[in-house]
């Protein structure tokens, strides 16, 4: 049946702005990744092989792998116990769509592309509540290659990182326009719960950003009650989410700790990982501090321009977007204090803020703000301007306007740099077997991995990278060299050892003359489960004291065994949380007043549009 040619028309309108973002974010990547190569970010090293891994288990019938059982030559890792698996989720799902039509670097840079789309929808959809689609438009495309967003994305290959670019928008929208205490519980929540699950220091860093927002924003009750409804969203974030959270920060204690000194040859202080030492910038560092520090210069001058002008250019902003602009400019003071010095008591005396390990990424938040203020303010100014060429005032406006403001920041951001320079660093990659951070503290604390950092030299930016490479060596070795089973003492010619490996389940068959302790060459974690076929006894696990390695006491004789993952006491009870927070959140969403609005019309800010 052939359409009306109004409603034809209307579908092709709210069409082209979608078109245009993921054009934009499609030729962006194509022209990058095509005539450049794909770029071998800092964490490309991880997450290539982690994303190798977690999609043969996910195709395998394991809903979330938390152990990599093949990782780092079949050694096997706890990776997403720890790590946020939501980006893994959305690459694997690409390669289900697509497996067969793109090679393995193809859908890399297709989840690139799809990260980038879905942040430029993400803002799309909170800018269509101040402006039509062509503002909107813009500035979507600009938020995807905003400096901090393409560093994170195509520099660092921060896949969970960037990830919070789409989050942020959402959240927001829903303090903005939620009509009723359900509907913000489900608006808000629902995203912050994707950030967390996507990248949690990204979560931990934009709360006082919510909290600004929210206090800023949401005057329509009183300030207590405000937080109050933002703190109880939190808490359903997090109760939806306890299936990653409860084990992640619980099951901290086992992994270790020494691996992250090695920042003390990075330009790392060793008592706070946020701040780096002085002198201990690279290049890396500086590049992304110009980056955030002139797209944040330019911010603020905007908002100190309005605040400035006339009263016929402040008119053009209801009292609501005026919140907004406010609170985003206060945000950005609040998040470069967090980056110098300044803020040096508050990383030391919060043990957690230690994890986020990145200065620089504050500058999530630091973009998302200078997005807003931008997105408000760039169409008032360009009327603004456009007018002032029409009646020949521009010359005037700038000399009168904006010229004394820009050299009042100016004197001020001199100053600051000068007492107050921000402390920025960079992290020394390592191989992709050597990534540490996420093995179990029990291979980490032999002998192989030479521990003792007292040798450090500080002037060194290499000296602790060298030490730990020694070590990381000497171990791997002695890992290398052994069988798949073995045992701590020479076998005769009777007795028999064979393990046949499984996806997520290994076979032990062994006969033994005598008593022996047994290795299997995979690292100790404690939900490996040995269970004795004949029996059903289960045999007690504990690591290797020289190596980490999965190791257990059998008496002389035969038996069948089979090794398996179990499910942690942590895991069972956050799963338990997060399913009776669902059936918290399905309840909600069924019965709150789903109340239909319209753009700029909402009952607790009264938004008025620009034209």
């Amino acid at each position: 049946m052939r359409l009306p040619k109004l409603k034809y028309k209307t579908a092709i309108g709210h069409s082209i702005p979608f078109l245009a973002i993921g054009t934009a974010a499609l030729a962006f990547i194509f022209v990058i990744h095509n005539f450049l190569g794909y770029p071998v970010g800092h964490s490309l090293r991880y997450n290539l092989f982690w994303q190798e891994h977690f999609t043969e288990q996910l195709f395998a019938g394991e809903i979330l792998p938390r152990w990599l059982f093949n990782y780092l030559d079949d050694l096997g890792a706890p990776i997403f116990y720890f790590y946020a698996p939501l980006p893994f989720y959305v690459n694997a799902f690409l390669s289900i769509l697509f497996r067969g039509l793109l090679d393995d670097i193809g859908l890399l840079s297709l989840g690139h592309t799809a990260i980038l789309f879905l942040s430029g929808i993400s803002i799309y959809s909170l800018f269509r509540l101040f402006h039509g689609r062509y503002w909107s438009t813009f500035f979507a495309i600009a938020y995807m290659f905003i400096p901090y967003h393409y560093i994170d994305l195509e520099v660092r290959s921060a896949w969970g990182e960037t990830m919070a670019y789409i989050w942020l928008p959402l959240i927001l929208k829903g303090i903005l326009t939620a009509e009723s205490d359900k509907a913000y519980l489900i608006r808000v929540a629902l995203p912050y719960t994707a950030l967390i699950l996507s990248h949690l220091p990204s979560a931990l860093l934009a709360i006082p950003a919510l909290i600004i927002f929210q206090l800023g924003t949401r005057k329509d009750s009183h300030w207590a009650r405000n937080l109050f409804q933002l703190f109880l969203a939190g808490c359903l974030a997090v109760a939806l989410s306890a299936f990653y959270l409860v084990p992640a920060l619980s099951l901290l204690d086992l992994l270790p700790v020494n691996a992250w000194v090695l920042g003390q040859g990075s330009g790392y202080e060793v008592e706070n990982w946020l701040l780096g030492r002085p002198g201990g910038i690279p290049v890396f560092g500086h590049s992304v501090y110009l980056a955030l520090s002139l797209i944040s210069m330019i911010a603020l001058l905007l908002i100190l321009f309005y605040f400035f002008s006339k009263n016929s250019i402040r008119q053009k902003l209801s009292i609501s977007l005026i919140s907004i602009l406010s609170a985003s400019g206060i945000n950005l003071i609040v998040y470069w204090f967090f980056i110098t010095n300044l803020s040096r008591p508050i990383w030391q005396y919060i043990e957690i803020l230690n994890t986020v390990q990145f200065p620089y990424r504050l500058g999530v938040v630091i973009d998302f703000c200078c997005i807003l203020i931008f997105g408000l303010l760039v169409p008032v100014l360009w009327n603004v301007l456009v007018n002032s060429l029409i009646k020949n005032q521009l010359l005037h406006l700038f000399l009168l306007r904006l010229f004394p403001v820009m050299l009042l920041f100016g004197a001020i951001a001199a100053v600051v740099w000068v007492y107050f320079p921000p402390s920025i660093s960079s992290f020394e990659q390592i191989e992709p077997r050597n990534a540490l951070e996420y093995r179990p503290k029990w291979m980490i604390e032999s002998k192989y991995y030479l521990g003792d950092y007292t040798k450090v030299d500080l002037n060194d930016p290499l000296s602790a990278f060298k030490i730990h490479q020694e070590g990381i060596s000497s171990w791997i070795s002695v890992t290398d060299s052994l069988p798949d089973i073995g045992i701590n003492r020479k076998m005769d010619g009777v007795e028999k050892l064979r393990v046949e490996k499984d996806t997520r389940i290994w076979h032990l068959e062994v006969f033994l003359t005598s008593p022996a302790i047994v290795t299997v060459k995979t690292l100790y974690f404690p939900h490996w489960l040995l269970e004795d076929q004949r029996t059903k006894e289960v045999v007690t696990l504990y690591p290797d004291p020289e190596s980490g390695l999965l190791q257990f006491y059998l008496p002389e004789g035969q038996g069948q065994f089979e090794l398996t993952r179990k499910l942690l006491r942590e895991e069972k009870f956050g799963m338990v949380i997060s399913g009776m927070a669902l059936a918290l959140f399905i309840l909600l969403y069924y019965t709150h007043n789903n109340t239909s609005y319209q753009r700029g019309n909402y009952p607790t800010l009264g938004i008025r549009i620009l034209k």
